[in-house]
């Protein structure tokens, strides 16, 4: 088996074509050159120096071939070593991001991003907007590497290695269209919102977050909402209220894109959510570790929205 440090001697013989100098800068004697060569020679089935003139080798024609092919391996494998020693230490790979798309609205994602990259360029960044019941699944099977979601409505994980780390909590608020006969106060009492029509998540799509917002109404309220709709997503609630189908709940974060056909209202009892990242500490990527250290300035990250004003 032709052998590393075969090579190497090789690739300094070839260059200088000179046993003594080959054999000094090697470190080793000429005996010990000449017989690695001779040694690789064998393995390779080719005569590599013609040795006929001992004052002046020269490289046969199979041995200029060997060397053209060869002359670039020491540089590979030094970029080979640095590449290795890179993702050791979680300068490259790829990292799998799953985020719920009404975060974006608390927290601006991309500056998140901006700051791992700038700090390690060579990390591919993999992210996908996936609703919050898939998080626990998708870490658990390997899919997703660290994953950014509400408390509100995702099931707690089994998994010991399941961790978690808040990240900031946001109140919700009550979304009525202009329209609503609740759209004029500016301070609404449980009472009023007795016999409103609500847009609420299906319960077979979400149904932590359904009942989560259920329970705040019969615990602080001792009534059960009236559901006229129902939407998956901020998006998708805003667009019923906007067609004045129903009165919605939204974090207070969220944009309102209708302005003009919404108002936006503080509910009578304290109701909010926690977004959480989470990961598992089994995880073997050094990519993540290194994303993690940067979580704990996330609060301080330009364009955290803290609260916005009502209207």
């Amino acid at each position: 088996m032709v052998t590393l440090n075969q090579l190497k001697n090789f690739l300094y013989l070839a260059e200088t074509l000179h046993f003594a100098r080959a054999a000094q800068k090697l470190g080793i004697t000429q005996a010990a050159l000449s017989r690695d060569i001779k040694k690789l020679e064998t393995e390779i089935s080719c005569q590599l120096f013609d040795r006929s003139d001992k004052w002046n080798i020269v490289l046969t024609a199979s041995g200029t071939v060997y060397y053209e092919r060869l002359k670039d391996f020491p540089g590979m494998l030094e970029n080979a070593r640095m590449e290795a020693c890179k993702a050791a230490r979680g300068e490259t790979g790829t990292l799998r991001i799953m985020v719920h798309p009404s975060i974006y609205n608390q927290v601006d994602m991309s500056l998140v991003f901006q700051r791992m990259l700038t700090k390690w360029p060579d990390v591919k960044l993999k992210i996908n907007d996936a609703v919050s019941d898939l998080a626990a699944e998708a870490l658990n099977k390997g899919e997703c590497d660290v994953a950014f979601y509400s408390t509100t409505y995702f099931p707690k994980s089994n998994n010991p290695h399941f961790i978690t780390k808040e990240m900031f909590t946001t109140p919700f608020v009550l979304a009525l269209p202009v329209n609503h006969r609740l759209a004029g106060k500016e301070k609404i009492s449980v009472t009023d919102l007795s016999n409103c029509r609500f847009i609420m998540p299906p319960v077979e799509d979400a149904p932590e977050f359904r009942r989560h917002l259920e329970g705040m109404f019969i615990k602080e309220g001792r009534f059960t909402p009236i559901v006229a709709q129902e939407a998956r997503g901020p998006m998708a609630t805003l667009n019923l209220v906007a067609a004045s189908l129903g009165v919605g709940i939204l974090p207070a974060t969220f944009r309102n894109v209708f302005p003009d056909r919404i108002v936006l209202r503080e509910l009578p009892f304290k109701a909010e959510r926690t977004v959480v990242a989470a990961w598992l500490d089994n995880n073997p990527a050094p990519a993540l570790q290194n994303f993690l250290s940067i979580l704990g300035n996330i609060r301080e990250t330009p364009g955290y929205v803290k609260k916005k004003k009502l209207k």
